[in-house]
């Protein structure tokens, strides 16, 4: 439906108050989204982050500010010059989460204004206008319509990310090698995903995406929780944004293994093999604590059960590392984390010999 003329007129702003607008509804905005959606820039401080956010923000405040003629200054338009700053800065700090499509994104928006720019640009002066005036208006033109390809194009890639962190409460990278549920049998021997476990040489590690780093993991994590732990679920490896100093760590409820993804992406074929073992240690620590818990009660003093009754004292009385000392030692005190770090160095250090034994014994044939 058309808007009558008595409304646009009533929305109408002049350029102070367009501003003023835009600023105080970006603001607000800020919030809600610092909150829910905002994360640093891959390989950049939060403090760079937030200063290019809040540049973006200016660019589109100066291109609304100069676009906009008179009867575009709504409130319509100010929503539409807030979203694109957001838009923008969510594809840079999630693209490498959805890498097919933030370049569709990008592609489709670059084709799009390349071809409204040529038509624009390439139609006839009117004889009647000045050449000066014609260009001052094509140039706001070209900003106008060109910042509303974007709000336009680029918002399912926001919608999508937003979904995700509603569903899930963050965004995360997943394989394509399934978890597995079968019990052990052959074909999870790790003889018979050589070529898969060979990938974890520092020099094939390097050269594989971050989707084929979680393949080679979700293989590995496979065939410990089967072949040697036999955790009878799946284990799903993810990789997300974590904190710095957090590698990665497990979820019960979900059955799943989360990587801190800078850490796949730039850290060693052994750091990234030693957190996926150290979180499936935990998995089967939780299996072992669940077991113990539904024993009947006159059972559970057995000496068979000693160390499923400490993962789960421990596990109901987890200790979170802090920022202070006290509370750092004590996570790292705790049963489940020296059984993990054991655990980890040791598997991830199994699979790195066999992998020599393996390239040693081709190369003596």
């Amino acid at each position: 439906m058309w808007e009558d003329e008595d409304t646009r007129e009533e929305e109408m702003q002049s350029k102070g108050f367009y501003i003023f607008n835009y600023i105080l509804f970006f603001v607000f905005s800020m919030t809600p989204y610092r909150v829910f959606v905002f994360q640093g820039l891959q390989g950049k401080s939060i403090a760079y982050s937030r200063f290019l956010l809040w540049a973006l923000a200016m660019v589109l405040l100066s291109c609304g500010y100069l676009a906009t003629k008179e009867r575009q200054r709504t409130y319509f338009g100010v929503l539409i010059s807030l979203v694109v700053p957001f838009e923008i800065y969510t594809l840079l700090a999630y693209r490498r989460f959805f890498p097919a499509f933030s370049k569709i994104s990008i592609a489709i928006s670059v084709i799009l204004s390349v071809f409204y720019l040529v038509w624009i640009w390439i139609r006839p002066r009117p004889e009647n206008r000045k050449k000066k005036t014609v260009v001052i208006s094509r140039i706001r033109s070209s900003l106008f319509y060109t910042r509303n390809i974007l709000a336009l194009v680029l918002l399912p890639f926001m919608i999508t990310v937003c979904v995700r962190l509603l569903n899930y409460g963050s965004v995360f990278l997943s394989p394509r090698v399934s978890a597995v549920t079968a019990r052990s049998n052959e074909n999870e021997e790790a003889e018979a995903h050589m070529d898969m476990i060979l990938k974890l040489q520092q020099s094939e590690w390097e050269k594989l995406s971050s989707t084929e780093k979680l393949d080679v993991l979700q293989t590995v994590v496979n065939i410990e929780k089967t072949a040697t732990l036999g955790v009878p679920h799946e284990i799903y490896v993810r990789a997300g944004v974590l904190d710095e100093e957090n590698g990665g760590y497990y979820r019960h409820s979900e059955h799943s293994i989360m990587i801190n993804i800078e850490e796949l992406e730039n850290g060693s074929a052994r750091d990234a093999l030693t957190i996926a073992m150290h979180e499936c240690q935990h998995a089967y620590q939780w299996c072992l604590a669940e077991l113990y818990e539904s024993i009947d009660p006159q059972y559970r003093d057995l000496r068979l059960l000693s160390t499923a009754r400490d993962y789960s004292e421990n596990l109901n009385d987890y200790q979170q590392a802090g920022d202070d000392y006290e509370s750092y030692f004590a996570y790292f005190d705790q049963i489940v984390e020296q059984d993990a770090w054991r655990f980890g160095a040791a598997t991830a250090n199994w699979y790195l010999d066999m992998i020599d034994e393996y390239l040693g014994a081709e190369q003596s044939e």
